[in-house]
C-alpha cells in the first residue's frame, strides 16, 4: 500500500513536470564536476565514499520556485569506498544491492527560500535508495557566475541508512555501523542554449 502512494507521489511530480511554465530555466547536469560524498561510522572507524556520473532533468528559478522541478538520477555502480573489500561488500544485496536497483533518485517539485539567506532553499521531495522512496527536506545553497550561465548547488545533510533497508542481517545492529549516514553534494549546472 505504502510503495503505491510513493508511486502516485511520483507521477504527481511528472504531472508538475509536464506542465512547467515556459519562465522556468533549463539547465544541463555537468556530470563530470557533480558528486555525492559521503561519510559513516563504522566499529569507531570514520569512514567516507563518493558518488559520481549523477544526471538529471533541471528546470530551476529563483523567481519560480512554485514552477521548478529537478529530477537527479545516481548510479549506484559508482560508489566508492575507503578500500575495495568495502565497495565490494557495499554493492551486496545486504547494502545497495546493486543488481536489482541501479540507480537512487531523488525528486522534488516543491522549493522553499530560507528566509534571511541569500540563494539559500529547501527541496521538499522523495527520495529513492534500493526501492524504497522517503520523503527528505534538503537543505541547499546556490552560487550563480556573474554572467548567470553557471549554478553551483551545494548541500550538506544526514540520511539513515534503516529507513532504506540499507544494511540489513548481520549488519542492521547501528552499535556495529551507524545509522546516520552524512551526505555532502556538489552539483554544477550550466544554461541550457
Amino acid at each position: 500500500m505504502l510503495s503505491r502512494f510513493f508511486v502516485f507521489l511520483s507521477l504527481v511530480v511528472f504531472s508538475v513536470s509536464a506542465y512547467a511554465s515556459d519562465d522556468v530555466t533549463e539547465w544541463d547536469l555537468v556530470t563530470d564536476r557533480s558528486q555525492i560524498d559521503i561519510s559513516y561510522e563504522a566499529e569507531g572507524y570514520a569512514g567516507h565514499g563518493v558518488l559520481k556520473g549523477l544526471q538529471g532533468d533541471i528546470k530551476f528559478s529563483t523567481e519560480a520556485l512554485d514552477k521548478s522541478f529537478v529530477t537527479i538520477h545516481i548510479p549506484m555502480s559508482t560508489l566508492r569506498l575507503d578500500s575495495l573489500e568495502y565497495t565490494r561488500i557495499a554493492k551486496e544485496s545486504d547494502w545497495f544491492d546493486l543488481e536489482k536497483h541501479a540507480l537512487a533518485v531523488f525528486q522534488a517539485s516543491h522549493f522553499e527560500a530560507v528566509e534571511g539567506e541569500e540563494h539559500s532553499y529547501v527541496a521538499k521531495g522523495i527520495l529513492t535508495i534500493k526501492g524504497v522512496s522517503q520523503f527528505i527536506d534538503l537543505p541547499f545553497s546556490l552560487k550563480f557566475s556573474e554572467d548567470g550561465e553557471h549554478v553551483m548547488m551545494t548541500s550538506e545533510t544526514s540520511i539513515q541508512r534503516s529507513a532504506y533497508q540499507v544494511g540489513v542481517g548481520q549488519w542492521s545492529d547501528t552499535k556495529t555501523v551507524a545509522d546516520d549516514v552524512g551526505l555532502k553534494i556538489q552539483v554544477r549546472a550550466v544554461r541550457k542554449k
